[in-house]
């Protein structure tokens, strides 16, 4: 459930750092004001310092330029460049966490500091990387939830939980209209920053954070056998549930499919998540400058501890070495806020110290967005002005009757709610298709032929049928399926198969010429598997999702929560009655979770039973009988050699690009945009 912060902005300590068990030199103010194994495009190497830009890779811990990068790494499919080290072992502890002891901490290797003022009298090593590779450990010193403490140790190691948590942004824009118009009473519009606190669920206590010297692998970004296996099983699980709740002949095996897709994480992902608002910052991230400063003020919220090391140097005195040692925090956001805090960092790539280069964020994509987007392409495919004929999208809009406007991008609800319809209207004519020439008494064998016959999610496997009628209604059943099973991936939180699925959608924004978002695919991919270290990349895949309710499969998108705040936010703000509203917004903005437990607690004190937040739907069996009657008089699932003219554009989308053309297509992305 959402938590406050009491007093969040008191200058007598970080309430934040204190209840996730980080602690710093550092208080801050949150109401400061100021995000085929052929060698590829011809053996040519790609250095790796131009994705520090894109990813904000920069890993100096101290003032002065230091590289996170040695060398040149080629992207061939599974080789390095010879002779180069794709990554300066020195700088293995350039991202250590929160410091509190000279004790390695168990996910972050440390060198001492005797071997580093060795290393800097022998003249083995540069000065400038000495801070790189002083690491000190981050060690709570009690397991507790709301309100850790830590203590510094000397000398010995402290094991406790993970204490561990990531940032979560996007703009609110409200417009206030006056009553009476005049020359200096216009309407009025704010564009503020509103973030939020989420601890992690999973622990990374025992990972490492030192840099990854795998070489770059073109292939681990791609589609490949496993994966088209993993999404046959997911549609097999899903196509079942649907044809139990709507063929009597398998209603009685309902209880053999199962309700929830298993992960390593399921029991972790089922809890309920900590979040703390933590107020708005009252700059438009629209803006350069301004979204400068709002990473300036994300950036109090990174553990930071600031040690002085005292070097001797040949003349016999000893000099103090000041050094900043960050636990690099993921910032997620919708892809334009991702893309405007790399923005943001790149503008200060050039200041003094690693604080002021906000060396402590790292920007990520979120998931709700990416569907958003996935939904766009499919509606430009489906949506043709031209396309009006029995059996498509925009017939069957207007055969239910459906008047609302199902833009994705203004009622994604109402968008899913539609297409889920025709989807499940699609399944059961695929099933009853098959059922009329072979008898099945195991709903699960039927689910089976049905992903045997009609999908195809293999890149390298091209559609055979000429029918463009059947076409649509693949492309229908594929896709849908592909969406269905990415939305119960992240209800589950199995971040294992969200990333799957992120393969397939990279097929389909480029198809979709979607370039914001093919970029972000593959700078995910990459930070995943490659430039993160351990920990992060273990914080990049299982923190994605937040559970408001503490049940199983009721997780949802970072970015969707904080819609979620953005939208009750504006309607406390819309009540507000104040000589000084921006202080009040902000006061608003961190209450929001207060509000909900004084609710919560006034209720279960007066007995009054409330219902779950979960959004029901409606029953659409009118509607889904209506929809599959067309689709079965148009037979959509026989191939009759059919091909209208407004089916011209029907293409098979998942398989418009190969895996061998997509080996080649990444790494010139990867230059054109210097990722």
């Amino acid at each position: 459930m959402d938590k406050d912060l009491d007093d969040f902005g008191n200058a007598s300590g970080s309430v934040l750092i204190n209840r996730f068990g980080w602690k710093g030199d550092d208080v801050f103010d949150a109401d400061s004001e100021d995000s085929s194994g052929e060698s590829l495009t011809g053996g040519d190497d790609i250095d790796l310092e131009s994705f520090g830009p894109f990813l904000n890779m920069s890993s100096d811990v101290m003032d002065g330029d230091v590289s996170d990068f040695d060398g040149d790494c080629c992207f061939h499919d599974g080789i390095s460049n010879a002779g180069n080290e794709s990554l300066d072992a020195d700088n293995e502890n350039s991202d250590a966490e929160s410091v509190y002891s000279f004790d390695a901490p168990p996910y972050s290797p440390v060198q001492s500091s005797e071997d580093i003022i060795q290393d800097m009298m022998t003249g083995s090593k540069d000065t400038e990387g000495v801070s790189e590779r002083v690491g000190l450990s981050d060690q709570p010193a009690a397991e507790q939830v709301h309100a850790l403490q830590l203590n510094s140790v000397n000398g010995e190691q402290n094991h406790a939980a993970w204490n561990g948590f990531k940032l979560v942004g996007d703009n609110i824009d409200k417009n206030f209209h006056s009553s009476f118009h005049r020359i200096h009473r216009k309407a009025a519009s704010i564009h503020y920053f509103h973030f939020y606190a989420v601890h992690d669920r999973i622990d990374c206590s025992s990972l490492s954070d030192a840099p990854r010297c795998d070489p770059i692998d073109v292939t681990r970004l791609l589609v490949n056998l496993t994966d088209v296996a993993q999404l046959n099983d997911d549609a097999i699980v899903l196509i079942s549930r649907i044809l139990v709740q709507h063929l009597d002949d398998f209603q009685s095996q309902s209880k053999y499919v199962p309700l929830h897709i298993q992960s390593t994480h399921t029991a972790e992902m089922s809890n309920c998540s900590e979040v703390v608002p933590l107020g708005v910052i009252k700059k438009n991230e629209n803006r350069v400058d301004e979204m400068c400063t709002i990473l300036s003020d994300l950036h109090k919220y990174v553990p930071t501890e600031t040690t002085t090391l005292q070097l001797p140097l040949p003349s016999g005195d000893v000099k103090p070495l000041e050094s900043e040692i960050f636990h690099r925090l993921i910032l997620g956001g919708d892809q334009l806020t991702a893309a405007r805090a790399r923005s943001g960092c790149s503008a200060r790539a050039d200041h003094g110290s690693s604080g002021q280069r906000l060396s402590g964020l790292l920007p990520v994509t979120e998931d709700w967005h990416a569907k958003m987007c996935f939904l766009k392409v499919l509606w430009n495919i489906f949506f043709k002005p031209n396309l009006s004929q029995k059996g498509t999208l925009p017939q069957l809009k207007a055969l239910i009757n459906c008047t609302a406007n199902i833009n994705p991008s203004k009622n994604m609800k109402g968008c899913e709610d539609f297409f889920l319809t025709v989807l499940h209207a699609h399944v059961i004519c695929a099933a009853k298709s098959i059922m009329s020439k072979s008898h099945f008494d195991n709903v699960t064998d039927l689910a089976r032929e049905i992903v045997v016959q009609y999908l195809n999610f293999d890149p390298d496997v091209k559609e055979t049928t000429k029918d463009k009628v059947n076409l649509h209604a693949l492309q229908v059943l594929n896709l849908g399926l592909l969406w269905h099973g990415f939305n119960n991936a992240v209800k589950e939180g199995d971040e294992n198969r969200i990333l799957t699925y992120y393969k397939f959608f990279l097929l389909i924004y480029k198809a979709g010429n979607c370039h914001n978002y093919y970029k972000e695919v593959i700078n995910m991919l990459l930070q995943y598997h490659f430039l993160f270290t351990e920990r992060q990349a273990h914080q990049l895949k299982w923190c994605r999702c937040i559970n408001t309710q503490g049940k199983p499969g009721r997780n949802v998108s970072c970015d969707l929560h904080i819609e979620h705040l953005n939208r009750r936010l504006k309607g406390m703000i819309q009540n507000i009655h104040s000589k000084s509203p921006d202080n009040a917004i902000d006061r608003v903005a961190k209450s929001i979770g207060m509000i909900n437990q004084v609710c919560e607690t006034l209720e279960a004190e007066n007995k009054v039973t409330t219902e779950s937040t979960k959004h029901s739907r409606p029953s659409f069996s009118k509607e889904l009988e209506m929809i599959l009657q067309e689709l079965e008089d148009n037979h959509v699932f026989e191939n009759l050699d059919r091909n209208p003219t407004s089916y011209q554009h029907i293409k098979s989308v998942l398989q418009l690009c190969s895996t061998k053309e997509l080996r080649l297509w990444i790494p010139k992305k990867v230059k054109k945009y210097q990722l």
